[in-house]
């Protein structure tokens, strides 16, 4: 049975993002600057979580995702890794190119 978590068990969930030079990322052809964005379980009680849902606002990305890792569901609502499961300590990353970059917010988790 899967509990969903409120805030403050959200901030067990961290959502890191770093924008990089242009092309400093592996396999992104677009002359837009890479985005690396990673998302990590650190829960404290080791606690897995799944469901990780994303408050994402218009997120494109001008290069291809595998929509495994990370999915915009719709406006303001993306996926993380299929909604499978994260362990702790796991990391869930991707790179995005873009001529802006957006705000990543985690909005919901299971666990």
């Amino acid at each position: 049975m899967s509990q969903e978590l409120r805030a403050p068990y959200l901030n067990n969930i961290i959502l890191k993002s770093q924008r990089g030079r242009r092309n400093i990322y592996e396999r992104i052809p677009r002359s837009y600057p890479g985005v690396l964005v990673q998302i990590v379980n650190s829960s404290p009680t080791r606690t897995p979580v799944s469901n990780v849902y994303v408050s994402c606002g218009e997120f494109a990305s001008t290069s291809l995702l595998n929509l495994h890792v990370f999915k915009r569901l719709k406006p303001n609502d993306c996926l993380v890794n299929d909604g499978k499961q994260l362990a702790a300590n796991e990391i869930v990353s991707f790179v995005y190119t873009n001529s802006r970059t957006y705000d990543l917010v985690v909005s919901h988790v299971d666990c």
